[in-house]
Parts: C-alpha cells; sequence; structure tokens
C-alpha cells in the first residue's frame, strides 16, 4: 500500500441498461487512458454484470519542478491529480528543466538515478524508504537525502548504494536507539566505509 489514492474513474453507465448495450471496447479505451492506469481489461459476465479490471501505476515519489508530478515505479512521471490523499512518498528535487524536456519529448536520466535510490532504500526491507522526506538531486555524482527527523541533510553518491545504504540504515538505527540523532547537524556518506557527521 503506498498511502496515495490517486485518480477517480469517470465512467457512467445506467443501472438499467442491457450489458449487450455497454460497448466494452469504447469502455477500456476510455479508461486507458487515464495516466494512471497501467493495464484494464473489461468483460461481460453473465447474466447481468460488466466486470472492469485494473492495474493502477504505483507511485514512488513526488518530483518537485514549475509543475509537480508523480513517479511511478516504471520512471514514468505522471501528472499530479486534482483530489490526492498522500502520505509516506518522499519528494524529489533538483532536477532541472523537466518540462521543456518533455515538451521535447528528450529523456530525463537523472530519473534513472532517483529511480536507483529509491530502489536501494527499499531494499532489504523498506524502513530506510519512510526515513526520507526529501532526495535533493545536485548532479549525476551526488544526490542529499533530507530525513523526516529534523531535516537532517545526508550526502551520499549516486553510485555504489546498496553498500552505502547498508552502513547508512546501521548507523541511523545506532543513533536512534542512543538518541544521538538528535545532536547531529548533517551526515556525509561519500567516502568509502565511513559515516562522517558533525554535531
Amino acid at each position: 500500500m503506498t498511502g496515495v489514492q490517486t485518480c477517480a474513474l469517470p465512467i457512467y453507465i445506467k443501472n438499467e441498461i442491457h450489458i449487450f448495450k455497454v460497448n466494452i471496447d469504447s469502455l477500456e479505451n476510455k479508461l486507458v487512458t487515464n495516466p494512471f492506469i497501467k493495464d484494464v481489461s473489461v468483460k461481460r459476465i453473465f447474466p447481468s454484470t460488466i466486470s472492469v479490471s485494473l492495474k493502477e501505476k504505483r507511485p514512488l515519489a513526488f518530483v518537485i519542478s514549475k509543475k509537480n508530478y508523480l513517479l511511478s515505479y516504471s520512471k514514468e512521471l505522471l501528472p499530479m491529480p486534482e483530489q490526492i490523499r498522500v502520505y509516506d512518498l518522499p519528494t524529489i528535487t533538483g532536477i532541472k528543466n523537466i518540462e521543456s524536456r518533455l515538451k521535447k519529448k528528450e529523456s530525463i536520466a537523472e530519473l534513472d538515478k532517483i529511480v536507483d535510490i529509491l530502489y536501494s532504500l527499499q531494499k532489504p526491507d523498506i524502513d530506510l524508504y519512510y526515513e526520507i522526506s526529501e532526495i535533493y538531486y545536485r548532479n549525476n555524482d551526488m544526490s542529499i537525502l533530507y530525513l523526516y527527523d529534523k531535516a537532517i541533510p545526508v550526502y551520499m553518491n549516486n553510485t555504489g548504494l546498496e553498500e552505502t545504504l547498508f552502513r547508512f540504515k546501521q548507523f541511523l538505527a545506532y543513533s536512534k536507539s542512543s538518541n544521538f540523532l538528535k545532536k547531529i547537524k548533517y551526515i556525509n556518506l561519500c567516502y568509502k566505509n565511513q559515516v562522517i557527521i558533525k554535531e
């Protein structure tokens, strides 16, 4: 469960209509145009049922630019829905010229690195992912994570993610158990096998 409810489906079928009068193909085509729908199947089930099966695109994070977007697990930028209830998605900032690149249909390579970071945050379990409020994409080599707790910045390279984040998770567990996190101003994970902090 992502904690995000993204779309209401604009489908209207009269209660008293016979199932043979429902255009299944038209209904399926209308549903598939919704940017949040990954896959759809519409079937008649006799004697009186229309079955609609949907797969939604799962949001992974918010992306903030001139406009706001949802980033899906398939690295697709989705428009921000008008009505949304949000609980636990990190926010992505720092990616430049998103709108002009989308307009020109250019790829946004930074999203690949961001998704790699987000996937790595979820391994081996999802706890670390939920500790992060924001990921600022600084450049190709470095990103800055911000913790929910006190918005502490965490500097890290965009490579060697699994080892770095494993080390970070161990450090975070120790810091929380000893209340050490309250004293920290920033955390630097850019050096191999080290966690550098400033109190």
